[in-house]
């Protein structure tokens, strides 16, 4: 099966809304795609970043507060993933909004997997208590 992959190998400065760090264009079909970055805030700055892998209609996302270099829990992994059915060509996007200051994003990978058929479901609330 046909595979994509998008890296990006230096450090990139994100800022505002919709810094686009990785994007793999897709032919129509079904796909597993995956992405990967270290978020890191820059010193004397605390700042929030959303994270988000968009694939036609289809999203994952991750919130992180960003500290500065040298400070406690500095590096922030990143893992997202998503599952689409494609009817037609689209575009995968690795996304980073930051919502104050800024933020570095390192070792970003971003994978695209087609795969033969995807089924996707989603749970709907928690699941019912055992019957006694």
């Amino acid at each position: 099966m046909p595979s994509f992959i998008h890296r990006l190998t230096t450090p990139k400065t994100c800022t505002g809304a919709n810094t686009v760090l990785a994007t793999l264009p897709l032919p129509a079909g079904s796909y597993i795609v995956t992405a990967k970055a270290e978020m890191r805030g820059f010193t004397g700055e605390s700042a929030v970043c959303q994270a988000r892998l968009v694939v036609g209609s289809d999203e994952d996302s991750a919130l992180r507060k960003l500290a500065g270099p040298g400070l406690a829990d500095d590096i922030h992994p990143i893992h997202l993933k998503v599952g689409a059915n494609l009817a037609t060509a689209s575009s995968a996007q690795f996304i980073i909004t930051m919502a104050s200051f800024r933020g570095s994003a390192q070792g970003v990978v971003m994978t695209a997997d087609l795969i033969p058929t995807l089924s996707i479901t989603e749970a709907e609330g928690d699941p019912l208590p055992p019957e006694n």
